[in-house]
């Protein structure tokens, strides 16, 4: 995959700009209010300058799905007719989510970038102080989910294979440990773990042209390359996020569950629970969350006016 000279000059310009802004005051566009940043109230034309709002956080993905999900519980009454339900079900639907977003909004996602180590995924970064570059992948997982683990216990559920997939969270939701035994009387302590994973999944992301893994990367293909001076790479780096701004599509939400079962060698038992938002994902912006600052655009240009 190449790397758009045009994102290397861009970025360039705004690292300069960037090394200016980080020490020197400068007069700027007037930003949203603190509470309108902090609600993670997000609108596509924030993306047409080379800042974000100071501390501006996103959506709040979890509470994004628990809210949907919330919403699929709607049942129809018993003496209600059904296009009363439809109506009911389309008021829920139509209500603001968290963060002050509707349904058919544009959606931002804030994801943490770490370091690219021997078991990469997700969003990471790598510098090269030799060249004075950063580098940034963009590592979605190859997923096909079972559909299973649905709050009103479809056992059928959607299945859907072959999506892009990128793990947001995990919640540890219990563990235990009980004692264990087989028919030929064995018997051993077992650790029980359910864990509840949250993400956005979405159909293949258009704008990555390399293979996707099942689980972590090998090969790693750099989605955009920065100059950028050592001295800022270590302040500003390690702090960096991804913000992934998306489409809310159907289902919403998809889900996917898996067990293990325990073994006398291996006497370890866990449930989980994976749940996805359903997204058709735009673009990417990589950026300081502390100033604000955009660092790199994906796909490059991605959020700017169009040129005249």
């Amino acid at each position: 995959m190449k790397i758009s000279s045009t994102l290397l000059i861009a970025a360039s310009v705004v690292l300069s700009n960037f090394a200016v802004a980080s020490t020197t005051p400068s007069a700027k566009p007037a930003a949203p209010n603190a509470k309108q940043a902090q609600a993670g109230k997000f609108s596509i034309e924030m993306l047409a300058k080379d800042k974000l709002p100071a501390n501006f956080k996103g959506a709040n993905l979890i509470e994004t799905i628990n809210a949907l999900e919330k919403m699929s519980l709607i049942k129809k009454g018993e003496f209600e007719t059904t296009a009363d339900f439809d109506n009911r079900k389309a008021k829920a639907y139509a209500a603001k989510l968290p963060g002050g977003q509707g349904i058919d909004d544009y959606f931002a996602f804030a994801f943490p970038v770490s370091v690219a180590d021997s078991l990469p995924v997700g969003f990471r970064y790598k510098y090269d102080a030799d060249a004075g570059d950063a580098l940034f992948y963009m590592l979605p997982t190859n997923a096909s989910l079972n559909g299973i683990g649905s709050p009103n216990h479809d056992i059928k559920g959607v299945r859907v294979d072959r999506l892009d997939a990128l793990d947001f969270d995990l919640n540890i939701d219990k563990t235990r440990t009980y004692r264990g035994s087989n028919a030929y009387g064995a018997t051993v302590n077992v650790e029980e773990t359910s864990t509840t994973v949250f993400g956005l999944a979405s159909p293949t992301i258009p704008f990555l042209d390399f293979k996707r893994e099942v689980g972590y990367y090998r090969d790693l293909i750099p989605v955009g390359r920065v100059s950028m001076p050592s001295a800022i790479a270590a302040k500003e780096l390690p702090a960096i996020k991804a913000l992934v701004i998306a489409k809310v599509t159907q289902p919403y939400l998809i889900y996917d569950f898996y067990h293990s079962e325990p073994t006398r060698d291996n006497p370890k038992e866990s449930y989980r629970q994976k749940k996805y938002l359903s997204t058709a994902i735009e673009g990417v912006i990589f950026y300081s969350p502390a100033t604000g600052q955009i660092i790199a655009r994906l796909p490059d240009g991605f959020g700017l006016p169009a040129k005249q």
